[in-house]
């Protein structure tokens, strides 16, 4: 059946019409239609806020009567013949020789664009019979697409509005009053008697922008404050004045990693996509080199710039984020293509990533364009799944600031037009660039700093020396991601914390006393207070704790939600056991696993000369093991046990103890 423009008739109606009692409703039949047209009107914010009318100038394709008759199918008749035993065929004919010719010709009107109050960005106002018109129908419709351009002081989100005003350190101290000019010019006062910091938020009710449906509704309007320091210095008395009013001497620094100044600076943890890899805090990387350059091979021609460009803004508007309805019609043909180059059994599955050619037509798998592009010495090509760029030269996928930029912002238009919200990412400038390279970085000439005994406790500074030296509990707790609101010295989790910040601060090279530590422990473990202790038990007992304070009912770390633990000490250094019970007679295997914290190994009684490594244990535990088994296949008595780690995670501990004494020692290898 054909749809609006494309005839309107149903050939099959009249094959089965009187077998299924008739045809269209009312016997009526639907007239073809021209095509729509949509245009994109730009207007401001300010419009939007008050409400506006746009008059529209355009030449409009009319048919006009003439001279003469014309053959048509007005009647939309059908011919059916019989082609074969059981085949037949039916095609519209053109009987009528009696309506009137007529000749396409241009008009210009005028038509009045009404911006309402509210409206959002994409918006749209249809004008019936001013689209395209239709020889044999009716013309179709106009569609007037409302883009709001963007504001220099405000930001729309919803119905509400977002803007920063900078404030001078003397009034975020004392407070202030101010007024901010709105959209439509009236002022919006805004007082604060408190202390303001940098990035504090104000909210002003009924001050955001109209609702669409009803004007009298409006959104609220979130003031954001920056805070400008002098920047002249200060005198040696003004500094003691200042220190005398503050009072903020023993406030202790805190030091973050690079993942935390990302997450400070753009609520998310930015990550560099370069030459395939995940560059993520590295201090030896510069960003610079990433960032500036990206592929070396990208043109530096102005012409092939644009071309390369040019390619790209199409690819990503019609095909990897769809800007219309009829681009998303393209994108899920494209989507849908299939390798004409991959065996027509793999054909019949969606390709799980499509790339086109940035110098032809060519839409294959990646497998397939890597040859492509290598034959017909081609340089680039596009995934129309997720718009990122391949290089042939650099046989991975490359990044390039000015197309990441034309991503995001066909990426935001195409969420924005399915009613999701725009996903904000940071895309570094030079001067970022430039201020990244010269950050001194936390640790780079950092001393290395012991933690003092304190009477018999070097079995506790053993095991706290290997958790502050894991990178992954290390970069957990530096870059801020526990907070809780548990009472002082009652929460693990918050004394790691703090123990990390002392232990990392590069400023002392003086020993650490961990004496929070070892309270907590004794406070709220089964370990007895004073004296020597086994340092495997003290890490179990740690272990427990750091796990329990991470779930802790005031604490804002995510709680668990599956049988696995997601707690930061199961996802360090929790794995997985396999134990295989083979049957000596049948050979039937029956297999477990089982979560494990560390593995205990047994060093062999040798003399001092030899060497026994961590291999030669981890071999004698995975021996076979004879059993005593009753098998329930076919009953026999003799099996055959065989362990293997099925997952370990980023960091393995095992206690070693030797063949002469099964006594765990104190040793922690990783």
């Amino acid at each position: 059946m054909m749809g609006g423009g494309g005839g309107g008739h149903d050939p099959f109606s009249s094959f089965f019409g009187d077998f299924f009692g008739g045809g269209h409703e009312n016997g009526e039949e639907e007239k073809p239609r021209g095509a729509d047209v949509v245009f994109d009107l730009f207007v401001s914010l300010e419009e939007v806020y008050v409400g506006h009318f746009v008059e529209v100038k355009r030449k409009k394709a009319v048919y006009k009567q003439t001279s003469g008759t014309r053959k048509c199918n007005c009647r939309h008749e059908m011919r059916t013949e019989q082609i074969g035993m059981g085949r037949f065929q039916m095609y519209q004919v053109q009987v009528c020789d009696e309506c009137p010719n007529v000749v396409l010709a241009q008009e210009s009107r005028t038509l009045e664009v009404e911006v309402e109050v509210g409206a959002h960005d994409g918006h749209e106002q249809v004008f019936v019979g001013e689209g395209e018109p239709h020889i044999e129908g009716e013309p179709g419709d106009l569609k007037i697409r409302i883009n709001v351009e963007k504001h220099p002081r405000f930001e729309r989100k919803g119905d509400d509005l977002y803007t920063n005003v900078t404030i001078s350190l003397q009034d975020a101290l004392n407070g202030f009053k101010m007024e901010i000019e709105h959209l439509d010019g009236h002022k919006v006062t805004v007082e604060r008697e408190k202390v303001t910091w940098p990035g504090a938020r104000l909210r002003k009710k009924d001050e955001g922008m109209p609702n669409l449906t009803n004007n009298n509704q409006r959104g609220v309007l979130y003031v954001t404050f920056d805070v400008e320091f002098p920047r002249t210095g200060l005198t040696e008395e003004q500094k003691e004045l200042i220190s005398d009013i503050l009072k903020q001497s023993d406030v202790k620094p805190k030091y973050a990693t690079v993942l935390s100044l990302c997450v400070m600076k753009k609520q998310a943890v930015v990550a560099v996509f370069a030459a395939g890899k995940l560059l993520t805090g590295d201090s030896q990387a510069n960003l610079a080199n990433v960032m500036s350059s990206s592929c070396v091979h990208m043109p530096s021609a102005p012409s092939e710039k644009k071309r390369l460009r040019s390619w790209y803004a199409v690819i990503a508007d019609k095909c990897a984020f769809p800007r219309t309805d009829s681009y998303a019609v393209t994108a899920v043909t494209m989507g849908a293509t299939r390798c004409s180059e991959c065996p027509p059994e793999k054909r019949m599955s969606r390709l799980p990533l499509q790339m086109c050619c940035s110098r032809c037509s060519s839409f294959l798998c990646l497998m397939h364009m890597k040859k492509h592009l290598k034959e017909n010495r081609h340089e680039f090509a596009m995934s129309i799944e997720t718009g990122f760029v391949y290089c042939a030269w650099c046989s991975d996928f490359v990044y390039n600031r000015v197309l990441e930029v034309m991503r995001l912002g066909a990426m935001n238009k195409y969420r924005t037009r399915l009613g999701l919200c725009k996903l904000v990412s940071w895309n570094p400038t030079d001067a970022d660039i430039k201020a990244w390279d010269m950050m001194t970085r936390v640790g780079h000439h950092a001393q290395l700093r012991g933690l003092l005994n304190m009477g018999s406790t070097c079995y506790m500074n053993s095991v706290l020396q290997a958790l502050v030296h894991t990178p992954v509990l290390r970069d957990y707790f530096l870059s801020d991601q526990h907070c809780c609101q548990r009472p002082p010295g009652t929460c693990l989790m918050c004394t790691m914390h703090q123990l990390m910040q002392d232990f990392h601060r590069g400023d002392s090279s003086d020993p650490v006393a961990p004496s929070d530590v070892l309270h907590i422990v004794w406070e709220q473990s089964q370990m007895s207070m004073g004296g020597q202790q086994d340092a495997h038990e003290f890490f179990l007992a740690v272990h427990d704790l750091l796990h329990r304070h991470y779930n802790a009912p005031f604490s804002s770390s995510p709680v668990a939600e599956t049988d696995a633990c997601k707690c930061i000490v199961h996802q360090t250094f929790t794995g997985k056991l396999r134990s295989d019970i083979i049957c000596n007679k049948c050979s039937s295997v029956s297999s477990s696993t089982q979560p494990f914290l560390d593995v205990s190994l047994i060093v062999p009684a040798t003399s001092p000369a030899d060497q026994i490594g961590i291999k030669t244990c981890l071999e004698m535990f995975c021996a076979r093991e004879d059993l005593d088994r009753n098998c329930e296949r076919c009953g026999c008595m003799r099996a055959t046990r065989r362990m293997s780690f099925k997952l370990v995670d980023s960091y393995f501990i095992s206690v070693c103890s030797s063949a002469s004494h099964r006594t765990p020692s104190s040793s922690f290898e990783a």
